[in-house]
C-alpha cells in the first residue's frame, strides 16, 4: 500500500482550485436566452413602432451574443 504524503494532498488540491469553472458562462448564457426571449415578447406585443423596433433589436442582440459565447467557449477556432 502506498503512502500519501503531505505533498500529494496539496497537489491535488491545487489541481482543484486550477480547474476552471463553467456555472458562470452557463448562467450568463441563460440570462441572455431569458433577455432575448423578454425582447420578442416586447416585440410581438408592441403597439408602437419603437418598441416593435426595440424588442426586435434586443431578440438579435441576445442570439448574437449567446452564439459568441458558444463560438468562444467550444472547439477550436481554426479548424475550417
Amino acid at each position: 500500500m502506498s503512502e500519501v504524503t503531505k505533498e500529494d494532498v496539496t497537489q491535488e488540491t491545487e489541481q482543484e482550485h486550477q480547474r476552471p469553472s463553467y456555472t458562470g458562462r452557463w448562467i450568463f448564457g441563460g440570462a441572455m436566452t431569458v433577455l432575448g426571449l423578454y425582447g420578442l415578447l416586447a416585440a410581438a406585443q408592441a403597439r408602437d413602432t419603437g418598441f416593435y423596433i426595440f424588442g426586435l433589436l434586443l431578440f438579435l442582440f441576445a442570439v448574437m451574443f449567446v452564439f459568441s459565447l458558444i463560438h468562444k467557449y467550444t472547439g477550436d477556432s481554426n479548424s475550417h
